[in-house]
């Protein structure tokens, strides 16, 4: 498996879109420009265009990594924070 870069800028926004309700995900486009092994190309359906779809399951683990990096810098910001209090 490939280590991604868990920086969050790297994580692409939340969109919304109306499809038979609503419907929450990620813009496939800005996906496939970070992670494009998670992102497909499928048929549309009765004839229309193609289009991309996004693996979410395999989003899950670098959004995990994310807030580990995340929950490590501010472990190291309160640790910093302490040493300048004494």
């Amino acid at each position: 498996m490939r280590r991604h870069d868990p920086a969050l800028s790297r994580i692409p926004q939340v969109f919304h879109y109306l499809h038979w309700g609503q419907d929450i995900g990620f813009i496939a486009q800005e996906v496939q420009s970070v992670i494009p092994e998670i992102v497909k190309e499928v048929d549309g359906l009765n004839g229309k265009e193609s289009h991309l779809t996004v693996n979410y399951a395999a989003v899950v683990p670098v959004l995990v990594e994310s807030i580990k990096t995340l929950k490590e810098e501010i472990d190291n910001i309160k640790e910093n924070c302490k040493c300048l209090k004494k």
